[in-house]
């Protein structure tokens, strides 16, 4: 693989069915369709966790939970153990995020360059209700994040038109001052994360469609009736304000609007790749941590091992991924660690040791339908 620099946007909390690629009846998102065609979609990629701050670790490091330990959003990745930024930085490489890290402080060494507004947990302590196993406390936000489904601007949209905006400037202003060793951009996105505030254009375009479905297995007989969903279900409680089928509507409409937003900041991103001359001299990568149960099963948010919380999004575009290939393989985001230094031609037996699970994207392409994964 020859190298090249690398583009890996991400966003938080994105099902991978809500794409108009993946066949999604509704849902608006042309820019990822545009990226799924002139590159490949892997269909059946898994994050290491439903849950933010696992999921990230596990992304950074190429690592499972179980072997680094930051198990919950109470426990923050802390740059303790290496990751591709920390490696690729030490190889010489620019490697810049831009957004949201979610990791415990700033003030930890990460291993990027350059950390441009990044989002870290508050105060360095996370979300501490999450170490409490038993009888699982109720998240008092619910009703505030309930009564916040619909439409207009939220901190995190207006955080996302940011992280866009500095996405833009740097490709086209400081990109071409590191060309000695292909560079990395981590751009990361918090839509279509709650709450679910959705600009209007967005919001009104689902919430005014009459085919806009309501969440499949909604009602309460159709619901599983296991110990943890039970528990999970009373402490992210978004259900009891949800008084009318109109709430949820508004609900639905606006995830699905936070995706098209998602996909409208994205596109911008791209444009100014292409604008940027880099277009062929970098590859793009697109996923997300996790995804999210969209009122299915009556449960919101994430945290539970069904598939529309624990599938993810994976699409590669550039030298080397065919354009319109869809490889159903199962991929995890832990595979995308090793491609990143294939990327950007650095040997990856160097980097890469034995205790790291991942098997790049890019042999997962190359041997698609030859890899029982275990």
């Amino acid at each position: 693989m020859r190298p090249k620099n690398l583009l890996i946007i991400m966003s938080d909390q994105h099902s991978r069915t809500l794409m108009g690629c993946d066949g999604h009846a509704l849902v608006r998102t042309p820019n990822l369709d545009r990226l799924a065609a002139r590159g490949t979609r892997f269909t059946e990629c898994w994050t290491p966790s439903p849950v933010c701050i696992p999921a990230r670790a596990s992304f950074a490091t190429g690592k499972y939970i179980h072997q680094i330990g930051f198990w919950d959003n109470a426990d923050p990745y802390d740059g303790s153990v290496p990751s591709w930024h920390h490696r690729l930085r030490e190889a010489g490489h620019q490697v810049v995020s831009i957004g949201k890290l979610h990791f415990r402080s700033d003030e930890d060494d990460c291993g990027f360059s350059e950390s441009i507004i990044p989002m870290q947990v508050f105060e360095g302590k996370g979300d501490l209700l999450g170490l409490i196993r038993d009888d699982l406390p109720v998240r008092g936000a619910a009703y505030k994040m309930a009564r916040m489904a619909g439409p207009g601007e939220s901190p995190y949209t207006q955080y996302d038109r940011d992280i866009a905006a500095r996405a833009q400037v740097w490709l086209r202003e400081r990109a071409v001052r590191y060309t000695n060793k292909p560079w990395v951009l981590f751009v990361s996105f918090v839509s279509p994360h709650y709450p679910l505030t959705a600009p209007p254009e967005h919001f009104y375009h689902y919430f005014d469609d009459p085919n806009l479905p309501m969440p499949l297995f909604y009602e309460r007989s159709q619901r599983p009736d296991h110990l943890f969903i039970r528990d999970y279900a009373k402490s992210f409680n978004f259900d009891d304000y949800f008084e009318t089928p109109t709430d949820i509507r508004r609900a639905v409409a606006g995830y699905h609007g936070l995706c098209s937003f998602m996909d409208e900041q994205a596109g911008k991103v791209l444009d100014a790749l292409s604008a940027s001359g880099f277009a062929d001299s970098t590859r793009v990568i697109y996923t997300s941590d996790h995804g999210d149960a969209i009122g299915k099963r009556g449960l919101w948010g994430k945290s539970t091992l069904y598939e529309e919380t624990c599938g993810v999004p994976l699409i590669a575009a550039g030298d080397g991924f065919p354009e319109g290939r869809v490889v159903e393989t199962p991929a995890s985001l832990v595979d995308v660690y090793p491609f990143v230094f294939e990327c950007v031609g650095q040997p990856t037996q160097r980097h890469v040791e034995p205790d790291h699970p991942g098997i790049s994207i890019g042999r997962l392409l190359k041997a698609s339908g030859q890899i029982a994964r275990c």
